[in-house]
């Protein structure tokens, strides 16, 4: 699962949307797309019949230093922290702005770091679908927002919303301000897409 672009390009000092689009994520605009909710918990892959979890690869503190004083014109592999065991890339690089290299690590009943991804994986086991990706979600995940009492593995998709017909940045700003959740993710029929946070326009979540 590739790190998803933002709808609207966003500002680095005051990390809030601007008007102008991300031209990667413009086709939104143009009222392609299905509209699901973001859901807010640690994003998971089942696998070659395995669950795996969600790792950042980081740069080195004083690499990532420089990234974000701007002094930083290109990103390589040796600046990087090492990998754990078992990781695998959702890029082949990584986001040469941002210094995100995500991927996938398994999911293991010895590791007692994965005991809520294992907890889920128990419930949900029988109904999950090679290839999916889910977010864990429960009592010990991102202050358990969803107040659930056991873990649980959400599909990604599977709440489709309804947002305005009119898709420009002022009629998407007041209807997230309305709502009730982290943010948005459009998907494209190509597999193309794009996210929108409440955050994006300083709304608290």
């Amino acid at each position: 699962m590739k790190k998803i672009k933002t709808l609207f390009v966003i500002d680095r000092h005051s990390h809030l949307a601007t008007e102008q689009a991300v031209p990667e994520s413009a086709w939104v605009l143009q009222g392609m797309g299905l509209a699901t909710e973001k859901f807010d918990g640690s994003a998971c892959l089942f696998r070659a019949g395995r669950l795996w979890k969600r790792y950042d690869r980081k740069l080195r503190k004083p690499f990532a230093a420089k990234l974000r004083a701007g002094r930083l014109a290109t990103l390589e592999h040796a600046m990087f922290k090492s990998a754990p065991d078992g990781f695998t890339p959702c890029e082949a690089e990584p986001d040469a702005i941002t210094g995100h290299w995500p991927g996938w690590l398994p999911v293991s009943k010895a590791s007692p770091e994965d005991r809520w991804h294992c907890e889920a994986l128990e419930q949900a086991a029988d109904t999950l679908i090679e290839g999916q990706t889910y977010e864990l979600v429960g009592p010990k995940v991102q202050g358990n927002r969803y107040q659930l009492q056991r873990h649980a593995l959400w599909a990604h998709g599977g709440k489709i919303l309804t947002p305005p017909e009119r898709l420009d940045f002022h009629s998407l700003r007041d209807w997230m301000a309305a709502q009730s959740m982290e943010g948005v993710v459009w998907h494209a029929p190509d597999g193309r897409m794009a996210k929108l946070r409440r955050k994006d326009f300083g709304f608290s979540w």
